[in-house]
């Protein structure tokens, strides 16, 4: 897997499906833009946007409600909301990270952390993940 480091404040949503689905991050970055039109005004990806454009590159994700996330176990883009305490140093209410079965890699950084470590270390919360269908 190729990593693809976040570049703007708001894109995290594009290096994660970019690095996931193994395509290009400008590839990515154009189909936010006609996925999002809020996305061009510095707005993060929503999971209906991610996935309308993991479909659209023919690799369409499901969805997985959080309470059944297992850091430990699964592998997908994984939603991570921020405690209200750290809006403010994060700039935002929750992130797009990808998870691969107890690591996360943050395209912040990019960096690769123990997936309990970064979610205690960040005050961070499992959100969804969004994964590849069951074949």
């Amino acid at each position: 897997m190729r990593i693809h480091a976040q570049r703007r404040s708001h894109d995290c949503g594009v290096a994660a499906l970019a690095s996931f689905i193994g395509t290009a991050y400008e590839d990515a970055y154009v189909a936010a833009a006609a996925a999002s039109p809020r996305f061009l005004q510095r707005q993060g990806l929503t999971i209906k946007e991610l996935l309308r454009m993991s479909a659209a590159f023919g690799r369409p994700l499901v969805q997985l409600h959080w309470r059944k996330v297992d850091v430990d176990e699964h592998v997908g883009i994984l939603g991570v909301n921020w405690h209200k305490s750290q809006w403010k140093r994060h700039g935002a209410t929750g992130h797009w990270v990808i998870l691969r079965a107890g690591t996360i890699i943050d395209p912040s950084g990019p960096s690769f952390d123990d997936a309990t470590d970064y979610l205690v270390t960040n005050k961070g919360r499992v959100g969804t993940l969004l994964m590849e269908a069951m074949r």
